[in-house]
C-alpha cells in the first residue's frame, strides 16, 4: 500500500536494516569483549587458561543468543501487520477482507475488525485526496465488486503468456544476472573473514598480540570497513532514489565499483605496505558505499517493483537465487585459487 512517491524510499529503508543489522552484530561482541576484559589475558592466546576459555564460551553464546531478539521482534511484527490488500484482491480473491484492510489503513482510529465491519458505515461519497495530484482514492469498502478489475490468476498458461509472449522474461533475466554479478563480487571480497581484514589493515599474522587486543581490533576493523560504508551508501540511495532513478543508481554503482576494483587490483601489493594501508582501507570503504549506493540496494528494489503481484514473489526469489549462486561461485573460485578445493575435495561439495 506504499504510495508511488515513497515506495523507493520505503524499500531502501527496509534494505537498510541489513547494514544496521551488521552494525549491531559488530557492536554486540565489541561490548561483550570490553565487558569481559578482566577475564581475558593480556598476553597471547596460547596462555588462555580455563577461566579465559569459559569467558570466551560465554561471549559467543551471548552473541548468538541475542540474535534471537530481533528475529522474535520481526516475527511479531509480521504476524500482526495486515496483509497487502493488493495481494488479497489479486491472489486470494477476497475483496471483502481487502476492503477491511484498506479501511484499517485509511481509518486507523476506527479499529475496524472483521466481525464488526459493515460497508454501510461509510458514506459512499467519502474520498481521500492524494497530496500533489488531482486524483481521488476511494476506500475499497465503497466500491462495488464489478468495479474492481482483477488480473488473471497465476497459471502455467498465464506464465507462458506473461514471461514469453509478452517478453517479460528479459526483465527476469536482467534482474537475475545483475544480482548474480553483484554477489559474485560482494561475497568474493570476503569481508566477513577476519583473515581478509588482517590483510586490508596490514596486520602481521606472525606478530603475537594480547588476545583481548586482537579480538577488540577485529571488531573495530569490521565495523569501520563493512558497516560504515554500507550505511552511508544506503542513506545516499534513500535521498536520491526518486531523483536519479533505480536504473541510474545501479549503472552508476556498477561503474564506480569497476573503477575501484581496477585500482585495488592493480595497486594491491604496493598498498599492502604498512605506510599505505590506510589508502587500502579507504578504498574498501568506498566499495561498500558504492555497493549500497548502487547494485546491492537496487537489485533488491527493482524486482519488487517491476513484476505484477501474482509473480512478484516468485520472480524476486529467482533473482535472489541467482545472487546466491554468484556468492557460491565466488567462494568456490577463491577456494580453488587458494588451494582449498585442491587439497580438500569435500569443499566442492559444500
Amino acid at each position: 500500500m506504499a504510495p508511488t512517491r515513497l515506495r523507493g524510499k520505503m524499500l531502501t529503508a527496509v534494505f537498510m536494516c541489513q547494514p544496521l543489522g551488521q552494525l549491531l552484530a559488530t557492536l554486540v561482541p565489541l561490548i561483550a569483549i570490553y565487558a569481559a576484559r578482566e577475564h581475558l589475558p593480556q598476553t597471547t592466546a596460547e596462555t588462555c587458561d580455563a577461566d579465559c576459555l569459559k569467558t570466551l564460551d560465554i561471549i559467543w553464546r551471548l552473541v548468538l543468543g541475542l540474535g534471537a531478539v530481533p528475529a522474535a521482534a520481526s516475527l511479531w511484527f509480521r504476524l500482526t501487520i495486515i496483509e497487502s490488500p493488493r495481494y488479497t484482491v489479486d491472489i486470494v480473491r477476497d475483496d471483502h477482507q481487502a476492503a477491511i484492510d484498506v479501511n484499517r489503513y485509511f481509518y486507523s482510529g476506527d479499529h475496524i475488525s472483521t466481525r464488526s465491519f459493515d460497508p454501510s458505515q461509510h458514506d459512499h461519497d467519502d474520498e481521500i485526496h492524494v497530496e500533489g495530484t488531482n486524483e481521488s482514492i476511494h476506500p475499497m469498502s465503497i466500491m462495488e465488486p464489478d468495479e474492481v478489475s482483477q488480473p488473471p490468476q497465476a497459471s502455467w498458461s498465464d506464465i507462458v503468456d506473461y514471461f514469453w509472449h509478452q517478453g517479460n522474461y528479459r526483465t527476469l533475466v536482467a534482474t537475475s544476472l545483475t544480482w548474480l554479478s553483484l554477489d559474485l563480487a560482494f561475497y568474493g571480497l570476503g569481508m566477513n573473514d577476519y583473515t581478509t581484514l588482517e590483510l586490508i589493515w596490514s596486520n602481521n599474522p606472525n606478530q603475537t598480540e594480547p588476545l583481548y587486543q586482537s579480538l577488540l581490533a577485529n571488531a573495530w576493523q569490521s565495523l569501520l570497513i563493512v558497516s560504515l560504508g554500507a550505511i552511508i551508501g544506503n542513506i545516499l540511495t534513500m535521498i536520491s532514489i526518486n531523483r536519479l532513478g533505480r536504473r541510474m543508481i545501479q549503472i552508476n554503482g556498477f561503474f564506480w565499483l569497476f573503477v575501484l576494483f581496477l585500482v585495488i587490483g592493480t595497486s594491491y601489493r604496493k598498498l599492502m605496505d604498512t605506510q599505505r594501508s590506510s589508502v587500502l582501507v579507504v578504498l574498501y570503504i568506498l566499495t561498500q558505499i558504492f555497493f549500497n549506493f548502487g547494485p546491492n540496494t537496487t537489485t533488491y528494489i527493482i524486482p519488487a517493483e517491476v513484476f505484477p503481484t501474482r509473480y512478484r514473489c516468485t520472480a524476486h526469489g529467482i533473482s535472489a537465487a541467482f545472487g546466491k549462486l554468484g556468492a557460491v561461485l565466488s567462494q568456490c573460485i577463491l577456494g580453488w585459487i587458494t588451494g582449498s578445493i585442491k587439497d580438500n575435495k569435500t569443499y566442492l561439495l559444500v
